[in-house]
């Protein structure tokens, strides 16, 4: 008889070296990339309060994710990616505004 169980993955996910905080405006969010598991990097935005947006499919590259990461923080602005202050950490996936605005002042810390 054959153990046909699903097995579940209990390993620390492995974290990009490309990982940073960015900040712009006085207000500060971390863009955390993931490995999935698969060979494809997971992206996610958190802010002060725990709050995060995810990105819902993995890249090819954690390269390929900081550079969207990036540009969706310059394209929406850092208080698109600032949730509730009360410290119940959220989830929410990535959806782009149909009001884009650049913001040409965010700040990388390595």
């Amino acid at each position: 008889m054959t153990d046909t169980t699903d097995t579940l993955d209990t390993s620390e996910p492995t974290n990009s070296s490309l990982n940073r905080e960015f900040t712009a405006g006085g207000k500060s969010v971390q863009v955390t990339i993931y490995g999935d598991g698969a060979g494809g990097w997971l992206l996610e935005i958190i802010d002060v309060y725990d709050n995060s947006t995810c990105w819902q499919a993995p890249f090819k590259t954690d390269q390929e994710a900081l550079d969207v990461g990036i540009r969706a923080l310059e394209e929406e602005g850092i208080d698109y990616f600032i949730g509730a202050t009360e410290r119940r950490p959220t989830c929410r996936w990535f959806q782009p505004s149909k009001n884009v605005k650049k913001v040409f002042n965010i700040q990388v810390q390595k």
